[in-house]
């Protein structure tokens, strides 16, 4: 199993998440498709990490522009 990189929209820090972790993450949006699987930026305050470019099992597509 690979991984996914994820890059801050507030500092532009980037990280590598396991696939499986970031499956499990898009499962507690609450079902919303329209959001990309996400988390606070450990770094700075108030980030949001998101998928640079992650494709889901089910072929949802979510990519940083």
């Amino acid at each position: 199993m690979g991984s996914v990189r994820f890059r801050c929209l507030k500092c532009k820090v980037e990280e590598d998440v396991p696939e499986n972790i970031v499956e499990m993450m898009d499962n507690f949006d609450g079902g919303d498709l329209s959001v990309p699987p996400r988390f606070n930026c450990e770094i700075c305050t108030g980030g949001i990490m998101e998928p640079i470019d992650y494709k889901t099992k089910d072929g949802r597509h979510y990519k940083i522009k």
